[in-house]
């Protein structure tokens, strides 16, 4: 019982996890297209 509570704590941990790490990628390549875009528009 204790086993599956705990498997199922890591599994939920590494879920969200893995959202805010997909979520702060997905920021990041905005930004920095966004500074291209920038760039380019100031050429």
């Amino acid at each position: 019982m204790y086993q599956k509570i705990s498997s199922m704590l890591i599994y939920s941990y590494g879920y969200v996890f893995r959202v805010k790490f997909t979520k702060s990628i997905n920021h990041t390549r905005k930004t920095i297209l966004h500074k291209i875009i920038l760039n380019h528009s100031a050429l």
